[in-house]
């Protein structure tokens, strides 16, 4: 049992020499490929503006990978993974924030864009009312100046005509006057010498005649300046 255990023991032993150098090269180069992943996250973080939107998560990683190089250099494979990966973490950070901030800051200049696009044409829209306002009026003037010429005009013409002479009104007034007038007397006849007998004969109408009127009418003309 002794040899069987002796030969097993020393290939398990040359089989962990043959891998160590194996498992350390697998190990560096997953630490070089890190870093380089790292780098370039930083790169294009710097690239969109991280250096000025995202400063302190820049740095962060730019840190970060000076250290993962270090461990590197050092022999520190398992280190120099973690702190690359660190480092590319940070360098996330910082392309996102710059992202989004530029996206806010896009955002912020189309909305002021529209907002001054509306201003310029309410503007404009204004300034087309102001002036068919401004038409208008003088359009009015234009018209009242022609108004005014026409009562010169007219007034013009009334000037040169002759004046017109109105006859005062005039008044009449008719009077009406009522005068009685008396039957001319009928001559007397010859004197004869005749008897009589006095009879005395009532009037048919049993009243005394009344004495015959006569109506006269005079027109005066009156006129009133």
């Amino acid at each position: 049992m002794r040899p069987i255990q002796f030969i097993a023991r020393g290939v398990g032993v040359a089989a962990l020499l043959i891998a160590t150098p194996a498992l350390a090269q697998s190990q560096t180069d997953r630490a070089r490929t890190a870093i380089a992943e790292a780098q370039a996250r930083i790169d294009a973080a710097i690239k969109v503006g991280a250096t000025t939107e995202a400063p302190r998560e820049l740095a962060q990683a730019q840190a970060a990978l000076r250290t993962a190089q270090e461990d590197l250099a050092r022999s520190r494979e398992l280190a120099s993974i973690d702190d690359a990966n660190q480092a590319s973490t940070f360098a996330d950070q910082a392309l996102g924030i710059t992202e989004r901030r530029k996206s806010q800051a896009a955002t912020a200049t189309r909305e002021d864009r529209a907002d001054a696009d509306a201003a310029t044409a309410a503007a404009q829209q204004d300034a087309v009312a102001a002036n068919a306002r401004a038409d208008a009026a003088q359009a009015s003037a234009a018209d009242a100046n022609a108004r005014a010429d026409a009562a010169q005009a007219d007034a013009a013409v009334a000037r040169s005509r002759p004046p017109i002479v109105i006859a005062p009104p005039t008044t009449t007034v008719t009077t009406t006057e009522s005068v009685a007038s008396t039957p001319a007397a009928r001559p007397a006849p010859a004197k004869r010498r005749v008897v009589t007998r006095r009879t005395k004969t009532p009037s048919a109408s049993g009243r005394r005649t009344k004495p015959a009127t006569t109506t006269r009418t005079t027109t005066t003309t009156v006129r009133t300046d």
